[in-house]
Order: structure tokens, then C-alpha cells, then sequence
């Protein structure tokens, strides 16, 4: 009797990041789907980059693939939403070269109860399924069955992945023109392959820690320190582990190496390679220590008072923190380029990957701006401009980032004044001749007495006269990038620019904010204004002449000390004419303290990407740009912006988001004190997608829903960003630092540290002095997060103050027992957020 066909219906993802759209499909025709061409460049981009980087530099792609639940169909991608058992266990082969792909691939198919096999996205595996005896719909039942198909492959020498053993594992499709598709597979004799399960032991301490009291205390200690999880920052924790056991314990060499192996199989996902391990070790080593070596044997050793003695640690009271930056969510998975350029930049500068996703934005968005426009319906019309401010404190790397980011502008420009400069220099002769010739002219008619004479003058004059006016004026190649401006330099920059200027720095301050920089009049704010909303607006020079601006566009990126936005916010005409309403604020977490000393550097493919996607948005037309015409001659473009609408699913999103903020607007609504910002917020989110949707595709003529949906991801997080930022400016500056101080000892303090040693926690330009960080150490001690030690210890001479910091405060302890302490979201702060987050996602 012949086996029955099988073809089962499976669920469907469209990506990794997305839970709850799903769709069913037969067996069968995801196999087609696999060999049709549809897959091919996005799997041909994954493998390139695997060669490249590995493992690591293709997760985020790959998550953005689609995928399917091989054990059937769901109603959601969670174990309780299986609805329908396919009677398939998943294969899932890992890290194989070519030739052992090939022999693995071969003994599958040869087996009659193997389905289906297709090789996986990165190329260097294969993912497939096994027919089992009908299943029941239990997830237990389905672990079984998995762990029978496990046995049945090491039996031939291969070993599937032990994640798959989740019954709403997914499975991402890759292309695959020779997939295997066996429908008449008969089921694996589970029973066979079933045994009962092994009493499961502790693992052994190695011999090591038999011998070295040092080496089974360092193990006890890292392994109460935050895990290390890929793609939320999981360095910063690997970084932190080898501080701790190189330098705290006083390790090195045969005596190293086993805590730290036997950590990165215990709290790192995944767990790291013995080369990465290496050069975490190599950079930790180039940094002197603040300790002498050992401090960690020497503090746990040393006598302290009873931490019974200390009294409650009463919490410190302040702003929420904002949320993490969620990579996957907050950009299209139709742009998987971007979220590996964030990705990319922000591991290779060291720096948050908030500030270069805000950063990178708000650059399209200039390079978009006069060019295209979003309508979200008939009579609302979004300019391109976005005002996007990170706030970051001094030595965040924040030029470093803004310049790898402007650098395709940059090139642009200079190829562009390069292209421009011969026409340009021979128009501005042809006119000062024109121009010379009319003031000849002009002279000799003011002389002479023959009135035939003076009247043809006067003709060649006036004539001279309208074909000076028909040349075009003050023309210029576009210089779009100002940093330092007054509000005649950005006019007369719009001018020449066809109304179109970025105001970009990496280190703005308050009189950049508000338009005044070199006025003593104070802020003029009326062109920001109009340049953010596209508003008409006409200014009169010193000397009378009149310059009209019909839409002019300016964006803005600029990385803020918070001591500029509070500046800011104090000031009532930027309050009250809505130009922080306007800003985007973004508050980064910091990663000073944790940041490597070789980062890898960006891929090459990356960069290429970044400068190609720029200067294809660049190229864009727009009315008022300096361009060369058909006779050669340099001369304004005549086009006008090309209008964008969204489509009907894009617009359902983003009236989601407009029916959600509509009632906290109302007076004693939770957004009621920002109504200002959150009114505007829809419409910077429709900004937002339009600066996706141009850098996928500067000819794209309408905004999608995935552009919208990531767009209108960061509204939640610039709320709660804002939110935060409004809470810190309004509070007393020695409460926001003694917020700082504790989230610092909460990452690097000790039992016992010196009144000098706490001031470098958080010594800045804004904290400057050992004066001002004295009401720092009075709110630290009121809450009884800090006591004066008993006895000053020191060298000889003046002993040096000393404080003891509570035992629960201490990086010593689980994570979990530290966070409680803290109110409102204190828990791990932005100071605190690299280790405390490691590799998870908050």
C-alpha cells in the first residue's frame, strides 16, 4: 500500500519581528516559493554578508526574511496557538562547509521519511522536516517526537538544533532552486528512537576552581552579572566579564580562560567565539585599570560593617527612563540595508544606535526635502524636513557619528561644485559684462546733449537693462550643510539653495536652537518656523532688496548637551511659538565606561550602500536647484516636488496612531502638558516614512504601510523620550546628578571608594568641581545610599575622605536585586543600560 500524500497546511510570517500576521499555506507552494525567483536577491545579500561577518552579521537580515512553522498551523506564533499539527518535527543543520552540506544533504533525501529540505538563508546549513506517527495538538507530544528525530540524525553522525524543539519554532525561507519536496514520505518509527530521559547533573566545576580559591570566586561573581544577549549591545556585557575576572580577580593566562569559557556557555546567547572572547581580553588589557589588580579578592575579603547595620535604601524619586531602542521595529523590514547600517555604525564608533538611527533619518530627510512630499490626505500635506535632536554629554563620539553619516552629502556637494564651477564662472562674466556694458552705457547718456543720441542710449540701456534682469541671479552649487548660523546666513543659504538647507553639528548649543547665533536682538525664530512647515515667508535685506520664499525646507540634526535643550525650554518665545514642539528629542543611553578599543570596522557593502541610497535621493530634482541646461548654461530646475499620497493601508496605520493620541490630548490627560508636541506628532511620523520609503526607492511614487508601520513605531518611543527630557529639565541639577551617581555605582562601585573617586563617576562639564558635587553626596546620603566610612584611609599625610555605598547598590548583585530599589522605571538608567540590558532586548 502507498504511503498518502502529504502536503500539510503551514503558517506564514512575513518576518521574525512579526508575532501576529499570519497567513496559511500548503507545503507545497512554499516550495515553490523557495525555488522561484522571489527570495533571490535577499538571500544572495545574507550570504555575501555571512562570508563576510559571520554568524552575527546576518541576524538582523535574516529575521527579516519570511518564515514558517513547520509543525502546522497557528493562530499566532506562540506554543498555545497551535491549531492544526502538521505531523512534521523541523531539521535544523548548522555551520557545515560546502562539502559536508553535500553528504548531509545527499543521506537526507536518500531517507523515505525525510519531507522536505532547503538550504538555509546563510547557505551554510539546511532546514527541512521529518514525518512523524499523527500527532496530537500538545506541545509536549511535539518535544517527544523531536527528541526521537534528534537521536534517529546523531545516529548519522548530525546534529539539529536544539531551539527547534519549540513547537512555534520558525523556520526562515531562503531561495533554493533545487529544494526537496518528497509528499509521499512515510513516517520515522519515533518509538524506536525513544529513550528515556537522563537524570539531568549539575556541571562539573573545573579543576581549576579545585585549586584556585580566586578562580571559583570569579566564576560565583560573573555569574551573577547581566547576560550577554545579541543585539541589545551584548559586548558592553562580555566587556564588563572580562574586566571583572582579568583585573577584579587578578587573572590571566590557564587561569582565565576556564571562568570565561565556562560563563559564555552559561550566560551568553549566543555564545561568543574564542577569537571574540580573545579580543575582548586583548582591549581590556589596553586600558590600565582605575583599581590596582585585585581589588575584587580584596574587597570581599576585607572587614565592613553588617550590611543588616545600614538603614532602608529609600529610592531616588525623578524622570522615567525612556525605553531601548528596538531595531527590528522601528525600521522597514522592506529596508533590512538601514537596520544593518544602524547596526553597523553604532558597534564600530561605539556609540548608541538611538543617535545614529535618529541621525541617519534626519540626513534623508534634508537630502528628500523640496523634492518629494507626504500627503496624508487631500489638504494635508508633510514637507520633508524633520527636526532630530539626540542628547548626549561631552565624549560621546557624537562627531564622529554625524560625520560618517554626512559624508555621502559631502561628496555629493564637492562633485557637484566640481561639475558646476566652469559654467558658473563663465555666466558670472557673461553678467559683469553685461553689467559693465549698462553702466557705459549709462554714463554716456547722462552726458551727452543730442537728444537722437540719448534716445537710442537709452534703448541699448533699457534693453541691457531686461536681459540682465532674464539672466539668472546668484547662483551657486548647493552647499546644503550650515552648522553655525544667523537668520541672514540660513536665508541667503535657502536662496542660493533653491529654499532647501540641513542645519547639521555634532556639538549645538542654545543659540543654535533658537536661530540667534551673533544677533543681539534675541531669537528669531519666524524662518525656523516657516522652514519646518513649509509656510511662505519674505525678509527684506539691509539694502532694501526684497527675498521671497515660497516653501523653504530646512532639517536639522544636531547631537545636544541637555544643558542646551533646558536652555531651551526655559525660554518663553520657543515655548510659546512651538519651536521645541517641533524637535524631535531623543535621549540616548551612554556607553562610555563599557566601549571596545577595536571595534570591527563598517563593511565595506554597508558603506557602499549608505552613500548609494543618499546620492540617489540627492539626485532628485527640485524647483529652485542649480543645474546645467541643454545650451550648457547653469540654471534654476523648474520642476516642482513630487507629491507622495500614502496608500490605504499606510493611512489606516497612521489614523490608528491619531485616534490613540487624540483623547490624552485633553486638558487632564496624561499628554495634556505636551499637547503642543503630540498634536505634531502624526505628522513627523508621516515625515518619518517618507524618508524610509525615498531611501528604498527614490522614484517611488506612493508611501507603504511598512514604511508607516516602523514610522509610527517611534511614536511610543519619542514620547517617552520626551517625557524623560521634560522631567530631567525641570528638576534641580544636584538631584539629576545624584540620579547619575547612583546609576554609576550601581555599574561601577565598591564597598568603599574615596569622595574624589565618586566625583569621576560623574565628573563632566556639567559637573565641574568638588563644590558642586557636594550636594550630590548629601541627597545620596539622606536616601541611605551612602555613609561615611568609619576610619579615612590614604597615603601619609591628610587621610582622604571616605564613603561606604550600600551593599545593594554594588555590581556585585544579580541585576534583579537591584533594580526594586529604584521608582518610576529608575531601575537601570542609560548610564547603567549596557550592562544591565547585555544582548536582550528590554
Amino acid at each position: 500500500m502507498s504511503p498518502v500524500t502529504l502536503d500539510p497546511v503551514l503558517s506564514v510570517f512575513p518576518s521574525a519581528t512579526d508575532a501576529d500576521t499570519v497567513t496559511d499555506a500548503p507545503l507545497s507552494a512554499i516550495l515553490a516559493r523557495i525555488r522561484s525567483p522571489e527570495l533571490g536577491q535577499a538571500t544572495q545579500r545574507i550570504r555575501g554578508a555571512f562570508a563576510l561577518a559571520g554568524k552575527k552579521g546576518i541576524e538582523l537580515a535574516k529575521k527579516r526574511l519570511p518564515a514558517v512553522t513547520l509543525a502546522g498551523a497557528f493562530d499566532r506564533r506562540a506554543n498555545v496557538a497551535w491549531r492544526i499539527p502538521s505531523d512534521l518535527v523541523q531539521i535544523d543543520l548548522d555551520n557545515m562547509g560546502a562539502a559536508e552540506l553535500e553528504r548531509a544533504r545527499a543521506a537526507l533525501v536518500a531517507c523515505p521519511w525525510v519531507v522536505c529540505l532547503w538550504r538555509s538563508p546563510s547557505g551554510a546549513g539546511l532546514k527541512g522536516a521529518v514525518r512523524v506517527p499523527v500527532l496530537p495538538c500538545d506541545p509536549g507530544s511535539y518535544t517527544q517526537a523531536w527528541q526521537a528525530v534528534t537521536r534517529w540524525l546523531a545516529s548519522v553522525g548530525l546534529v539539529n538544533d536544539p531551539n527547534a524543539k519549540d513547537v512555534a519554532r520558525l523556520a526562515f525561507l531562503a531561495h533554493d532552486p533545487e529544494a526537496y519536496h518528497n509528499p509521499q514520505a512515510v513516517a520515522l518509527d519515533t518509538g524506536r528512537w525513544t529513550e528515556a530521559q537522563p537524570t539531568i547533573v549539575a556541571p562539573a566545576v573545573p579543576d581549576l576552581f579545585s585549586r584556585t580559591d580566586a578562580g571559583k570566586r570569579a566564576l560565583a561573581y560573573v555569574r551573577a552579572m547581566p547576560e550577554s544577549v545579541e543585539g541589545a549591545n551584548g559586548s558592553a556585557a562580555l566587556v564588563a566579564v572580562v574586566r571583572a575576572v582579568r583585573d577584579g580577580f587578578d587573572l590571566s593566562g590557564s587561569d582565565l580562560w576556564p571562568v570565561l569559557e565556562a560563563w559564555n556557555g552559561e550566560r551568553a546567547s549566543p555564545p561568543w567565539s574564542r577569537a571574540e572572547l580573545a579580543h575582548a581580553v586583548e582591549s581590556v588589557g589596553k586600558v590600565p585599570p582605575q583599581h590596582p589588580r585585585g581589588w575584587l579578592l580584596a574587597s570581599e575579603s576585607a572587614p565592613s560593617r553588617a550590611e543588616a547595620a545600614w538603614p532602608k535604601l529609600e529610592p531616588l524619586r525623578g524622570s522615567s527612563e525612556p525605553p531601548p531602542f528596538d531595531l527590528l521595529a522601528m525600521l522597514p523590514t522592506d529596508l533590512p540595508e538601514m537596520a544593518e547600517m544602524v547596526d553597523a555604525v553604532a558597534e564600530a564608533v561605539q556609540v548608541p544606535k538611538e543617535m545614529v538611527a535618529s541621525a541617519a533619518i534626519g540626513l534623508a530627510a534634508v537630502a528628500a526635502s523640496r523634492a518629494v512630499e507626504v500627503e496624508c490626505t487631500p489638504g494635508w500635506v508633510e514637507p520633508a524636513p524633520l527636526w532630530l535632536l539626540p542628547l548626549l554629554r561631552p565624549g560621546e563620539r557624537k562627531s564622529a557619528s554625524v560625520s560618517w553619516l554626512a559624508r555621502p552629502i559631502n561628496a555629493w556637494m564637492a562633485e557637484a561644485r566640481t561639475a558646476l564651477a566652469v559654467p558658473l564662472s563663465r555666466q558670472a562674466e557673461k553678467r559683469r559684462m553685461v553689467e559693465a556694458r549698462l553702466a557705459v552705457l549709462r554714463g554716456q547718456g547722462a552726458k551727452c546733449n543730442d537728444t537722437g543720441k540719448r534716445s537710442a542710449l537709452e534703448r541699448e540701456a533699457s534693453n541691457l537693462a531686461a536681459d540682465l534682469d532674464a539672466m539668472p541671479s546668484r547662483l551657486a552649487a548647493p552647499d546644503l550643510l550650515v552648522q553655525s548660523f544667523t537668520p541672514e546666513g540660513l536665508r541667503d543659504a535657502l536662496e542660493a539653495n533653491g529654499e532647501k538647507a540641513g542645519i547639521v553639528s555634532a556639538e549645538a548649543d542654545a543659540a543654535e536652537l533658537m536661530g540667534c547665533r551673533y544677533s543681539d536682538a534675541g531669537p528669531s525664530i519666524d524662518l525656523l518656523l516657516c522652514a519646518h512647515a513649509g509656510d511662505a515667508i519674505t525678509t527684506r535685506r539691509a539694502g532694501g532688496r526684497v527675498v521671497p520664499l515660497d516653501r523653504p525646507a530646512v532639517g536639522m540634526v544636531l547631537c545636544v548637551q541637555p544643558e542646551a535643550v533646558r536652555s531651551v525650554l526655559s525660554d518663553r518665545a520657543a515655548k510659546g511659538r512651538g519651536l521645541i514642539d517641533r524637535m524631535l528629542l531623543i535621549l540616548p543611553p551612554s556607553r562610555m565606561g563599557s566601549r571596545l578599543l577595536d571595534p570591527q570596522p563598517v563593511p565595506a557593502a554597508v558603506v557602499d550602500w549608505w552613500a548609494s541610497a543618499i546620492r540617489g535621493v540627492l539626485d532628485l530634482p527640485w524647483p529652485g536647484r542649480v543645474i546645467i541646461g541643454h545650451d550648457g548654461e547653469p540654471m534654476r530646475c523648474t520642476s516642482a516636488s513630487r507629491l507622495l499620497p500614502i496608500d490605504a493601508e499606510a493611512r489606516g496605520i497612521l489614523w490608528r496612531l491619531r485616534a490613540e493620541l487624540e483623547p490624552r490630548l485633553a486638558e487632564g490627560a496624561d499628554l495634556a502638558a505636551m499637547s503642543g508636541f503630540a498634536s505634531k506628532l502624526p505628522g513627523a511620523c508621516a515625515r518619518i516614512a517618507l524618508a524610509f520609503t525615498v531611501l528604498r526607492d527614490p522614484q517611488a511614487d506612493t508611501v507603504g504601510a511598512e514604511a508607516m508601520r516602523a514610522a509610527c513605531a517611534w511614536a511610543p518611543f519619542l514620547l517617552a523620550h520626551r517625557q524623560a527630557v521634560l522631567g530631567e529639565a525641570a528638576e534641580k541639577p544636584e538631584a539629576r546628578h545624584a540620579r547619575r551617581l547612583w546609576r554609576a555605582l550601581q555599574r561601577r562601585g565598591h564597598a568603599s571608594m574615596t569622595a574624589r573617586d565618586l566625583f569621576r563617576l560623574v565628573e563632566d562639564s556639567a559637573m565641574p568641581s568638588m563644590d558642586e558635587f557636594r550636594p550630590v553626596l548629601d541627597i545620596l546620603a539622606e536616601h541611605g545610599a551612602i555613609r561615611p566610612a568609619t576610619e579615612f584611609a590614604g597615603r601619609a599625610g591628610r587621610p582622604a575622605e571616605r564613603w561606604e555605598v550600600h551593599p545593594s547598590l554594588l555590581p556585585s548583585l544579580p541585576v534583579s536585586d537591584k533594580t526594586d530599589t529604584m521608582a518610576d522605571g529608575e531601575g537601570v538608567s542609560s548610564d547603567m543600560s549596557d550592562f544591565s540590558l547585555g544582548r536582550k532586548a528590554c
